[in-house]
């Protein structure tokens, strides 16, 4: 069993700040990383982790974080993932031995105490999911999805498709979900789904530029994917059930997401750098609500009620209050906003379009769906505040005209960037 996706490393010693939004820092106890994160109500929640102890800790509160009452598990386990049924019951998703086997711990008295499972016929569990009370799903190494249909007394291993590493996982229904897999635990980029909660089939990859740090879905065909796309932070959203995406949002470079939880269209993604973004339009636009200084690592998010979370590296863990009430923006540099181009698909030519707050040098360039750069159309220009056209021919640097296909824009100011999506046609 490896180590959790993507963390770098940490600076434990050092005081932290948070730079904008309402978010206040908690004490959970803890020095080791959390990797999962879980509420129930407003008062409830569990956070899972592991890499300082000698053995996987389970830190739970009863008060929104006021107080932690620490559990250690077994040692050398590692604890990925926590999920709530209700208050009482609560699973947790992990592995055995220092990654001999799979592992799953389950709670009925609200944490007080919790009984493990072993599974020898993998290494390790990185998700657990239950979309009801009594059905249940698991998923990690060589390609093992195991389904419970009483409660966790008993689990059944499902035909995937595949051999590779589950990582993330999201149910929408009993029978209808999603899970991404690589493969290896350090580079998810595949798309496989499940209709009817018994077989797998294979959707997309997303290719060898990407790594999904985490998805959210709001129904059977309408999800979120976080990460990294050719070395920048990135949110992309699906309409079709997994079969294309589209992004939403770039970031910075060398910077990925590794959390995201919503509560109908609020929701909040985390990651590397301690940043904290915020959507109140189902994932459609993204605001950097937060930043932590020094910069550490955000693995997991919380969302519940009136209540957000995001923790991570150190056993750090964040709070704010409900997203819906949200404060005045930080400042956090210029936010460049990129709009439509148009015509979008097009041949020859389209138009990018995009506005300035004020005056700034700009970087506006395109790349092909593998994270290539083929075009620099603006690059280290001053430009004055207001509205700004570019045309584009489909042409590379070279004035070669590209394949028909999809392609991005990405406008970059300092280190804000916005990104758009084009369609090349024959």
């Amino acid at each position: 069993m490896k180590p959790a996706l993507l963390l770098t490393t940490v600076l434990l010693l050092l005081p932290l700040t948070v730079i904008g939004a309402d978010w206040n820092q908690l004490d959970s106890g803890i020095t080791d990383h959390i990797y999962g994160f879980d509420c129930h109500g407003s008062l409830n929640a569990y956070a899972v982790a592991w890499g300082v102890s000698p053995g996987g800790i389970v830190v739970r509160t009863i008060d929104g974080g006021d107080n932690w009452d620490r559990t250690q598990l077994a040692a050398n386990s590692y604890l990925f993932d926590v999920e709530h049924v209700d208050a009482q019951t609560a699973f947790i998703a992990g592995c055995l031995g220092g990654g001999s086997q799979a592992a799953i711990w389950r709670t009925t008295d609200g944490g007080d105490s919790w009984i493990s499972r072993a599974f020898s016929t993998s290494w390790g569990f990185y998700a657990v999911e239950f979309p009801s009370a009594t059905i249940g799903y698991a998923c990690g190494w060589t390609g093992r999805i195991y389904k419970t249909s009483n409660g966790g007394d008993n689990w059944s291993l499902l035909s995937s498709g595949t051999g590779n590493v589950f990582r993330w996982m999201e149910f929408v229904d009993d029978t209808h979900g999603y899970a991404i897999c690589g493969t290896n635990y350090n580079n998810p980029n595949m798309v496989y789904k499940t209709t009817n909660g018994a077989t797998w089939s294979y959707v997309k990859n997303f290719g060898g530029a990407v790594v999904v740090g985490g998805i959210h879905f709001f129904d059977e065909d309408t999800g979120l994917m976080v990460g990294i796309s050719g070395g920048y932070e990135t949110v992309q959203k699906t309409y079709d059930g997994g079969e294309t995406w589209d992004v939403k949002h770039t970031g910075p470079a060398n910077r990925t997401l590794q959390g995201v939880r919503f509560r109908g269209d609020n929701g909040i993604a985390v990651g590397s750098a301690g940043r904290i973004l915020i959507s109140h339009d189902a994932g459609e636009s993204w605001t950097l609500d937060a930043a932590t200084t020094p910069a550490i690592t955000l693995l997991a998010a919380g969302y519940e009620d009136d209540a957000a979370y995001a923790a991570g590296s150190g056993g750090r863990i964040f709070k704010r209050g409900d997203l819906t009430a949200t404060p005045e923006s930080p400042d956090m540099g210029i936010l460049p906003r990129l709009l439509p181009n148009y015509p979008n698909p097009f041949n020859p030519v389209t138009t990018i379009k995009y506005t300035l707050p004020q005056a700034a040098i700009v970087s506006l360039r395109i790349f092909d769906v593998g994270g290539r750069l083929v075009r620099r159309l603006e690059e280290g220009e001053m430009k004055s505040a207001g509205n700004h056209t570019v045309s584009w021919n489909g042409c590379d640097d070279r004035s070669r005209p590209l394949p028909a296909g999809i392609y991005f824009s990405r406008l970059q100011v300092k280190d804000e960037i916005a990104a758009g999506r084009l369609v090349l046609l024959e």
